[in-house]
């Protein structure tokens, strides 16, 4: 497979799970929907250091990680964003964690973060060079 092709399928895949992200709040599974967000964030940035540096994307979570090699220029506050955003990948996976997540995952709390999801999605998406952007 070509960087091509991994970048499309990044893309493609974080594609359908920001749909997914929208059925899920939409049906009141608020912690779900914050880690099917935090996966479009992850695929976005995976697709982005594909991109960026022709070589598959490390198998990790941490998206502020991934954000920097991407060579993306964040503010302060999308870094602070992303670093939260991280804590949902582990907060979903681990029984610990569920509780917690669970509490703080409100309707509101919920909304703020999934508004803030789909803003970096259409603003990074946008300047991949993919050729699925419109699927």
């Amino acid at each position: 497979m070509d960087y091509q092709q991994v970048v499309d399928y990044w893309h493609k895949t974080a594609a359908h799970d920001i749909k997914v992200m929208r059925s899920l709040f939409r049906s009141h599974y608020y912690s779900d929907a914050l880690f099917y967000g935090q996966l479009v964030l992850e695929k976005l940035l995976k697709a982005k250091v594909v991109e960026t540096t022709k070589r598959q994307a490390p198998k990790i979570h941490d998206l502020v990680r991934l954000a920097q090699m991407a060579n993306l220029s964040l503010t302060d506050p999308e870094i602070a964003f992303l670093d939260e955003m991280s804590e949902f990948n582990i907060e979903a996976r681990y029984p610990d964690y569920r509780l917690r997540m669970y509490r703080l995952a409100t309707k509101v709390f919920t909304w703020f973060r999934l508004k803030q999801v789909e803003k970096f999605y259409h603003t990074y998406g946008k300047t991949l060079s993919s050729k699925t952007k419109n699927q």
